[in-house]
C-alpha cells in the first residue's frame, strides 16, 4: 500500500522553477496538510540517489508534474513519468498560475479549497 505522499517531478533547467519555489510549495503542504511531499533536490540524501528516487516514487500516491518550458526535455522527468504510468500512479500537472495560487494561500481552509491541492490530496485515496 502506498503512503499518503506526493512525488513532485520538475526540472531546474529553465529559470521558471527554482529551489525557493520548491521549498515554498513543500512548506505550504507541511503547514496546511498532513500529506508528505517529495522533492528530489530537497529530500534525497541517499548514496544511491537514483535508486532512492524510484523507491519514493513507487511509494507515492500521486506524481505532480510541475510544467515549465524545459520540463519535456528532461530525461529524468521522462523516466519518472514512465515509472508512474507503469505503476498506475496518477499524474497531475500544475503550471506557474497553479503554483502562484497555492503559494498565495494564507490559511488551511483556503489551501484545502484550492482545486489543484484538492486534486492532489484526494486523488487515489
Amino acid at each position: 500500500m502506498r503512503n499518503n505522499k506526493i512525488f513532485f517531478s520538475y526540472t531546474l533547467r529553465d529559470s521558471e522553477i527554482n529551489i525557493d519555489i520548491l521549498l515554498s510549495i513543500k512548506n505550504k503542504f507541511r503547514d496546511y496538510s498532513t500529506v508528505e511531499t517529495y522533492f528530489d533536490i530537497l529530500d534525497n540524501c541517499s548514496p544511491d540517489h537514483q535508486g532512492y528516487v524510484y523507491k519514493v516514487l513507487e511509494e507515492s500516491n500521486i506524481l505532480c508534474l510541475i510544467k515549465s518550458s524545459d520540463v519535456n526535455s528532461s530525461s529524468w522527468v521522462g523516466k519518472e513519468l514512465y515509472i508512474a504510468r507503469q505503476r498506475n500512479i496518477p499524474i497531475i500537472e500544475i503550471n506557474e498560475k497553479d503554483i502562484n495560487q497555492i503559494l498565495n494561500c494564507n490559511s488551511r481552509d483556503e489551501f484545502m479549497k484550492n482545486s489543484k491541492v484538492e486534486e492532489m490530496i484526494f486523488a487515489n485515496m
